[in-house]
């Protein structure tokens, strides 16, 4: 019986995993690792939501002034429960689902299960591309302002570095 719940728990883990990697390529042009992502299932749950086909998000926690941005870097350098900054490590919505409020409903349902059950955490950080001016306003909606930009940081163009409170979350 353990081994058919092992089988069962694993067959639905990497499901999971290649739906993240999915919308992964759907979404970016500089694709992360399934190892990453992989680690990120295993490393820190809780900061994960995927909906196969629709969308996924992912992040992790920092502790207070860390600030190493890198592309596809591995989580267990710097997630630490005990941190209190949630980092977005990685969101996409599927291009069929764009436009329809999903970016938000990952984020805003994203930060109120972490708030949750990690009631110290009292920041979130992400990073997106200059270029995206409409993830760009989904996040200035849901309160982020930016703090900061890393020239050259994509293939092609800046990182703009966002920040909001998790004192209080958006409807």
């Amino acid at each position: 019986m353990d081994d058919d719940a092992s089988v069962s728990h694993e067959a639905l883990f990497n499901q999971t995993l290649d739906a993240i990697m999915e919308l992964e390529q759907l979404g970016f042009t500089c694709v992360e690792s399934r190892e990453t992502f992989r680690d990120r299932l295993e490393i820190f749950p809780d900061g994960v939501i995927v909906r196969p086909q629709v969308g996924y998000i992912t992040s992790e926690i920092w502790r207070p002034g860390e600030q190493t941005f890198a592309l596809d870097h591995r989580i267990r350098d710097m997630h630490d429960t005990r941190g209190t900054t949630l980092y977005i490590s990685s969101m996409v919505v599927h291009p069929s689902q764009r436009g329809k409020g999903m970016g938000q409903q990952f984020m805003t349902a994203l930060m109120r299960k972490v708030k949750d059950k990690y009631s110290h955490v009292n920041l979130v950080k992400l990073i997106v591309n200059a270029q995206w001016v409409h993830a760009h306003a989904i996040y200035v909606r849901l309160g982020f302002v930016e703090v900061d930009r890393l020239i050259g940081f994509f293939s092609d163009g800046d990182a703009i570095v966002m920040t909001r409170s998790m004192l209080s979350l958006p409807e």
